[in-house]
C-alpha cells in the first residue's frame, strides 16, 4: 500500500505538470527540469528511502554485535571454570585460549559501546520520518498545482544539515528496491534506441554494477560478521560439553 502511493505520487505529477517522459526516463529518475517541485519529490523520496535503510542495518547491527557480545562473554565464563576445575581440559594451550576468547570479548564491549547501533538507528529513523513527512508535503504540493517550491527546498535543505548521511550502500540498497518496485508496477525500463557507443556502455555499466555490488556486499559483511563469529564460538564449547558429561 505504502509503495503503490508513492508510485501514483510521480504519476500524478507528471500529469498535473503536463509532461511525460519515458520509461527508460522513470527507472533512471529523471525528472523533468522544468518542474523543480518535482525534482524535490524525487530528491526527497531517494533521501528518506536511504535513511531507512540506514536505520534498519544499524537495528541488525545492534543485534548481531550485541549477539557476539554476550556469545563471547559466556563463553569466556564457561572456559574460565572448565579451566578452574581441569588446567587440561582444552589442552595444553587452554590458557591461551581462554585469553584470546577474553580478548575478543573486550573488544566486542569496546566497539558495541562506541559504536552505538541502536542509538543511532532511532536517529536515522526518525530522520526518515521527518522526510517522508516532506515528501507528504511536496506530493501535496504537486496534486494541487501550488507553487511554493523554494520554501520545501529550504526545510529539506534543513533536514539534511540536521541529520546524519546515510552510507552509499544503503543509497543503492533503496535505489534497488525502488526499480524492483517500478517494474512490479509495469514501469520499467526499455533501453534507449539510440544508445551509442553499445559497447563501450555496457563496459561501464558491468563496471559500475560490480562496484556497487562489491559496496553493498561490504556492508552487509559488515552487519553479519558477528553471527558467523559468535557460531565459531559456541564451538569451543564442545569440549566442555564432553568434560561435564562422563
Amino acid at each position: 500500500m505504502f509503495n503503490h502511493g508513492q508510485s501514483s505520487c510521480r504519476r500524478r505529477a507528471i500529469m498535473n505538470n503536463g509532461t511525460s517522459r519515458s520509461h527508460t526516463e522513470e527507472t533512471r529518475g529523471r525528472l523533468d527540469p522544468s518542474s523543480s517541485t518535482s525534482s524535490l519529490e524525487w530528491r526527497v523520496e531517494r533521501t528518506y528511502r536511504a535513511r531507512l535503510e540506514t536505520s534498519k542495518r544499524m537495528r541488525a547491527r545492534a543485534l548481531t554485535w550485541n549477539t557476539l557480545l554476550v556469545t563471547s562473554s559466556t563463553v569466556t565464563t564457561v572456559i574460565s571454570i572448565i579451566l578452574l576445575a581441569d588446567p587440561l581440559a582444552y589442552g595444553a594451550n587452554g590458557s591461551a585460549l581462554l585469553v584470546v576468547v577474553g580478548v575478543l570479548a573486550f573488544a566486542a564491549s569496546l566497539l558495541v559501546t562506541s559504536a552505538n547501533h541502536a542509538a543511532r538507528a532511532e536517529t536515522f529513523f526518525r530522520g526518515y520520518r521527518d522526510l517522508q513527512r516532506l515528501w507528504v508535503k511536496v506530493c501535496s504540493s504537486i496534486e494541487t498545482n501550488s507553487d511554493a517550491p523554494e520554501r520545501l527546498e529550504e526545510e529539506y535543505q534543513q533536514l539534511l544539515d540536521q541529520l546524519p548521511n546515510h552510507s552509499t550502500a544503503d543509497h543503492l540498497t533503496a535505489d534497488r528496491k525502488r526499480m524492483a518496485q517500478l517494474e512490479q508496477d509495469g514501469h520499467g525500463g526499455t533501453q534507449d534506441e539510440d544508445s551509442a557507443p553499445k559497447k563501450k556502455r555496457t563496459w561501464s555499466a558491468i563496471r559500475k554494477s560490480a562496484s556497487e555490488i562489491g559496496t553493498v556486499f561490504l556492508s552487509n559483511a559488515l552487519t553479519f560478521l558477528p553471527i558467523g563469529v559468535s557460531a565459531a564460538l559456541v564451538l569451543l564449547l564442545i569440549p566442555a560439553v564432553g568434560w561435564l558429561v562422563p
